[in-house]
């Protein structure tokens, strides 16, 4: 039993120590700073259809400390289906855009990405900076709620290549070798 407990201790020990040194090299490694607005994410949190919870409100706040920062951030963001991941996600994303960057919000399943992106064109329905799906089977932009138009792919990511898209929603395609973005900021992954 003793033996066992000190196994297990020792894992938990390691995996602890191997976080810390991520983290300092993270700290070492430059990243875009990001500017926000606090009045925008105001605007923006005050058009949703719900108000967001105090859980929501202060992981979306960490959030927007963290990106504020001129390092990496790594980040767990967990919750139950349901919970309002996609929209502190969003909400990010839309922050990040508007400083000039790009977001990559990679789902597992075509299903999933086709969701987050039809929530995220609901939720900002006025959203100007080109919002885009992108998967094995699909190729869409939206540059607001009314102008949704399905594209052929090299178009699109020649789209993303030229920085007019601002948010592609996407399963693995989006990190094939013909996709490169060009002020990508900010990786999602569901």
């Amino acid at each position: 039993l003793r033996a066992k407990r000190r196994f297990a201790f020792e894992d938990l020990f390691f995996l602890q120590l191997k976080n810390i040194l991520e983290r300092m090299t993270l700290a070492e490694k430059n990243a875009p700073k990001i500017t926000i607005d606090i009045q925008t994410i105001k605007s923006l949190i005050g058009t949703l259809p719900f108000e967001l919870t105090l859980s929501q409100k202060k992981s979306l706040w960490e959030i927007l400390q963290d990106i504020e920062k001129p390092h990496p951030m790594n980040r767990l963001l967990q919750g139950d289906v349901g919970s309002g991941k996609t929209v502190i996600a969003g909400l990010v994303a839309h922050e990040v855009a508007r400083s000039g960057y790009q977001t990559a919000f990679m789902a597992p399943t075509e299903i999933l990405a086709r969701q987050h992106y039809h929530t995220l064109i609901k939720l900002f329905p006025n959203y100007e900076n080109g919002l885009a799906l992108l998967t094995a089977g699909e190729s869409r932009i939206s540059y607001s709620h009314e102008l949704e138009s399905v594209v052929k792919k090299p178009a699109l990511i020649k789209e993303i290549a030229s920085g007019k898209i601002k948010i592609v929603i996407g399963t693995h395609a989006l990190i094939q070798k013909t996709v490169v973005f060009q002020t990508l900021a900010f990786v999602i992954v569901d």
